[in-house]
């Protein structure tokens, strides 16, 4: 609407019996040698074939994230069963397993589990999928996130392997407590997988907008060309569906209101670090790096919004609801102007009014609202008599079913009133170039 708003388990210290994780770790094939940078000498096994990867070498004395490594779908599934981790959150994970763990080492959990081998299978190999997450979900909303992604994209559960921080990272010393600028960390695994998984959840208000970190991965993902997956866990994934025809435009809203200034982390100086970054861009590109992050990062999440209203509206087809079906396309049309697309935004805008009107008669709130929308449209197309002849369809009906001083009324004759302008304007412009030349003579 012009003037009026768019219509439109757990391991809880030392001495406890020791889970079977580790039994599974340490069932694989041995192997003697030097250790290299406290390494102990464990192999890889590739696949179904005999070659053998040295760990020690793959690593050859690096930390984890420098490689840098990932770990496989089999691992996290047998971690998730072997640890009583349904209720935590990935914050908790860290704090009350990961961290007890590695604490007499002062190492990553991939380090830790190295260091205890012998493994099974390759749990560890170079990353090929980086994930961004927040720490505040659900562990087993993460792993049901990628379950749901490697499901859909039909990935080998052996040969696919997510950097997650929380796994490869050094959770007592952290990179960037050494030096390490936070694109130093980020850099090499989103550079290296081409791919980057991000985890959104809730999907009418995700978190990991609003978390530095997350928006500045999505930034490095972009920059570098990098693909970008966005994900729902499975029950999120379920309720979006359910939602999408009759809530579209609340969830554009929410990605359009999106700002990397507003943004927090959960230790006040990674959040200065990163800020520095921004700025440090804008300054190389000489802009303002937070609106620069905004419009890099908001354009895909845009895309991925509407190719999902899209799937949602062909569900909607087969399953012949007319009236959500209209909602949607309607919200779709809105969308779509929004972001320039007109000619592509008409025939939804045409069709929705089409299928209102149908269903519901002429006199009808919603007919009113598509014929005001594809007015909208209309005028800026450059339309402005058709949009004329929309807009006073639009207002008749909400006069008679509303009342003359009913809001979206005065919104309607707001909008006429604008493309009337228009038309003036126009008409004296035309005026104007056929007078020019006597003036002149």
């Amino acid at each position: 609407e012009m003037g009026g708003g768019a219509s439109c388990c757990i391991y809880r210290g030392v001495g406890k019996e020791q889970p079977v994780l580790e039994e599974f770790l340490r069932a694989g094939v041995s192997a003697t040698g030097p250790a290299t940078s406290g390494l102990s000498l464990n192999f890889l096994d590739i696949g179904t074939s005999k070659k053998k990867i040295n760990i020690t070498e793959l690593l050859d004395g690096k930390e984890p994230w420098r490689v840098p490594i990932g770990v496989n779908l089999l691992f996290l599934e047998r971690f998730a069963a072997d640890y009583d981790v349904e209720n935590l959150r990935t914050h908790e994970v860290v704090d009350e397993l990961i961290k007890p763990v590695t604490a007499e080492q002062q190492c990553s959990y991939v380090e830790w589990v190295v260091m205890n081998g012998p493994l099974q299978g390759r749990p560890f190999d170079i990353t090929t999928h980086f994930v961004s997450h927040a720490w505040s979900y659900h562990f087993r909303d993460l792993l049901s996130t990628l379950k749901t992604f490697m499901r859909t994209q039909r990935l080998s559960r052996r040969d696919t392997y997510f950097y997650l921080d929380i796994f490869v990272i050094n959770q007592h010393q952290p990179p960037w407590t050494n030096g390490f600028e936070p694109n130093d960390v980020l850099a090499p695994p989103i550079t290296r997988s081409g791919k980057t998984v991000i985890v959104m959840a809730p999907w009418d208000n995700p978190t990991a907008f609003s978390r530095v970190w997350c928006l500045f991965e999505l930034m490095t993902t972009i920059v570098s060309g990098s693909q970008l997956f966005i994900c729902l866990p499975e029950q999120e994934l379920k309720r979006f569906e359910e939602a999408v025809g009759k809530k579209f435009h609340l969830i554009m809203d929410a990605i359009s209101n999106i700002d990397c200034k507003k943004a927090e982390a959960s230790i006040p100086a990674d959040k200065a670090r990163i800020f520095l970054e921004i700025e440090a861009m804008g300054r190389r590109e000489g802009c303002d790096g937070y609106q620069k992050l905004n419009e890099t990062v908001l354009a895909p999440l845009k895309s991925w919004l509407l190719e999902a209203g899209k799937q949602a509206m062909a569900r909607l087809e087969e399953a012949g609801d007319s009236n959500a079906l209209a909602a949607l396309l309607n919200n779709l049309g809105v969308a779509l102007e929004r972001q320039g697309n007109l000619e592509e935004a008409k025939p939804l805008h045409e069709k929705a009014l089409a299928l209102r009107t149908a269903v519901l008669g002429k006199q009808h709130p919603c007919v009113a609202q598509s014929l005001n929308n594809l007015a909208v449209l209309l005028y800026r197309m450059g339309c402005h008599m058709d949009a004329i002849r929309y807009f006073k369809k639009s207002l008749a009906v909400r006069e008679k079913l509303l009342g003359p001083d009913d809001p979206q009324v005065a919104w309607t004759l707001n909008n006429l009133a604008a493309v009337l302008r228009a038309l003036v304007d126009e008409s004296r412009g035309a005026f104007g170039e056929l007078r020019a030349p006597a003036c002149r003579i």
